[in-house]
C-alpha cells in the first residue's frame, strides 16, 4: 500500500501492477484523466475540505474509493462519513474511531 501524490505513485505504479495505490489530491479540482489512467487508484484521497457529497458519488461510480486526510474535527468526520467517504486520516485516532463506529450504529 502507498500514498502520496500523482508524481510518486506515478512512478510506484509503473513498479507494480498489484500495489494498492491512495492517490493524495492537493485541491478542488479533480485529476486528468491521464493522471488516473498512470495511477490507476484504489483510493482518491483529497484533503477534507474539498469533496462534497456529490463528488464522493462520482468517485464511488468510476469503482473509486474515497479517502479524506487530516479530519480533527468530529462534526466534518460525521459528514463525510454519511456522505460514504471509505477511510477517514487524522490525528485524533480515538476520534475517528467513535466517529466510525457512531456511524454504524446508525446505519
Amino acid at each position: 500500500m502507498f500514498c502520496g501524490a500523482a508524481e510518486a505513485v506515478t512512478t510506484v505504479r509503473a513498479r507494480d501492477e498489484r500495489i494498492t495505490l491512495f492517490l493524495s489530491w492537493y485541491g478542488q479540482l479533480p485529476p486528468s484523466e491521464g493522471v488516473l489512467g498512470a495511477v490507476r487508484p484504489l483510493y482518491f484521497n483529497p484533503e477534507h475540505r474539498f469533496p462534497s457529497e456529490g463528488a464522493v458519488a462520482h468517485w464511488h461510480a468510476r469503482d473509486v474509493l474515497v479517502s479524506c486526510w487530516t479530519v480533527d474535527d468530529a462534526d466534518r468526520r460525521g459528514e463525510l462519513l454519511a456522505w460514504g467517504v471509505d477511510a477517514i486520516i487524522g490525528n485524533d485516532l480515538n476520534g475517528v474511531v467513535k466517529s466510525c463506529a457512531e456511524r454504524a450504529e446508525r446505519t
